[in-house]
């Protein structure tokens, strides 16, 4: 390879690495000011700030907060569709099951006062956009394809099989309304008792 054409590529793989770094930290700083000001109300200077640059550097990234908005969602999506597919990786059915919510439960943790922000957008836009349903779609289709799983290893029963997925995913957002809602004297959310609980059911044996 000729040296100097080496020498762009690796140049030019840096600034692509920088400019990733960057947007990284501005993602996080909306994140953060989101969370805490709504996405309204949250001005792009103070998101600058945050990240530690000019405002003018924010929007060399990003040309508005609606570009910015959609970015965040897409990233913090990606993360968790990688999370579920590393869980749908593991070895027995069980194990995928338990990784599944964990990787769900703990990115709604990781994440909980951005998606309540978001919330708060898409119920005073209406219904969810184009880009928001295919989110959910994809997080849908892969409850599906462990619920297949679980049918295929005789864990689960087949007969409710179309319900399974949205019951799995339905518990899981039962447990983040009750932590938005958790009162001092609640116990802690146990992802293992959820778990337990999609198995067995609220039937007493």
């Amino acid at each position: 390879m000729n040296p100097r054409s080496r020498s762009a590529t690796v140049s030019s793989n840096l600034r692509d690495r920088i400019r990733q770094s960057t947007a990284d930290d501005i993602l996080a700083a909306a994140e953060a000011v989101f969370a805490e000001q709504g996405l309204r109300n949250a001005p792009m200077g103070e998101i600058a700030a945050r990240a530690g640059m000019a405002v003018g550097t924010l929007y060399n990234h990003f040309a508005d907060k609606e570009s910015l908005v959609e970015a965040l969602r897409s990233a913090r999506s990606e993360e968790l569709l990688a999370r579920l597919d590393d869980a749908l990786g593991q070895g027995a059915f069980a194990e995928q099951l338990t990784a599944f919510v964990e990787s769900l439960w703990s990115h709604y943790e990781a994440h909980s006062r951005l998606f309540l922000a978001l919330m708060g957008e898409d119920q005073g836009a209406g219904a969810p956009s184009g880009k928001r349903k295919a989110a959910m779609s994809e997080v849908y289709q892969r409850a599906q394809k462990l619920i297949e799983r679980g049918i295929h290893a005789r864990v689960l029963r087949a007969d409710p099989e179309h319900l399974l997925p949205s019951m799995l995913l339905g518990l899981i957002k039962g447990m983040s309304i009750r932590s938005m809602c958790a009162q001092s004297d609640w116990p802690v959310v146990d992802t293992a008792r959820a778990v337990d609980f999609f198995l067995s059911g609220a039937r007493r044996g």
